[in-house]
């Protein structure tokens, strides 16, 4: 907008602006190609955003000197005080759409994560490719599925998987350091944590460097029936990457 326009003229005075001729008017310049587009009268309203942030103009031009009376200022100031709200949601949709799309890039590239959502039934209804990955389930195997059915048989008979999701609730957050069930009966130390949300139980935790599940059948025999142990060596284990990581990471 030029400095001397009637739409800078307008926000600035946060007001409408009309012109019944603009061949008389004196209080801003009127662009030429208005003129050579023949228009004669015009009005210009200013629109505004939630917190009187100007987003643009309402603007209504003639061919014919026209007087625009009480009642057109009053139509073309309520419209334009219409369209500020709604202006502003469609973009804060459009910034959430493109937030949302981003977020999609990452977690589905994100093969060594694994991130899944589950309900307040602890049921699983979004599951990510990271998960999959990592787990063995597919999306479509786990939708549905119990998310207890990842904790070892040890850790849901001594309650981890409620104590776990007790503490989400609570505290809003809570962690996720363990050995997991794979969907093949395998193995594997992750560590991450739970966060509960609107109902909702977001879960993401990543494998170490170093897969432990890599021994395989040895790794479970030697921890079956010795949940303590289980639990130690899990414990080490976190303790161990916690060394490894440089100092203020």
């Amino acid at each position: 907008m030029s400095e001397h326009s009637s739409e800078t003229y307008s926000i600035r005075s946060g007001a409408p602006v009309i012109t019944q001729d603009i061949s008389k008017e004196d209080r801003f310049k009127i662009p030429h190609f208005m003129k050579d587009a023949g228009v004669v009268a015009l009005a210009n309203v200013p629109i505004f955003v939630p917190g009187r942030e100007p987003y643009g103009h309402l603007q209504v031009d003639s061919q014919e000197p026209r007087r625009f009376d009480d009642v057109d200022t009053q139509f073309l100031r309520t419209y334009a005080t219409i369209l500020g709200p709604v202006i502003d949601r469609l973009q804060k949709l459009e910034a959430l759409k493109a937030s949302e799309e981003r977020f999609g890039l990452i977690v589905e590239n994100a093969r060594d994560y694994a991130i899944f959502v589950s309900d307040a039934n602890d049921r699983i209804i979004d599951w990510h490719k990271g998960a999959e990955v990592v787990c063995g389930w597919t999306a479509e195997e786990a939708d549905g599925m119990c998310a207890s059915k990842l904790f070892t048989k040890e850790d849901r008979a001594h309650g981890e998987d409620r104590n776990e999701m007790r503490t989400a609730i609570e505290k809003g957050k809570a962690p996720n350091v363990r050995w997991h069930l794979r969907k093949d009966g395998s193995l594997v130390f992750i560590e991450g944590s739970v966060t509960y949300l609107h109902g909702r139980a977001f879960s993401a935790f990543q494998r170490p460097g170093e897969d432990y599940a890599r021994g395989g059948p040895r790794v479970a025999a030697a921890f079956a029936g010795h949940p303590d142990l289980r639990a130690g060596a899990a414990r080490a284990c976190h303790q161990c990457r916690q060394i490894r990581r440089p100092v203020g990471a």
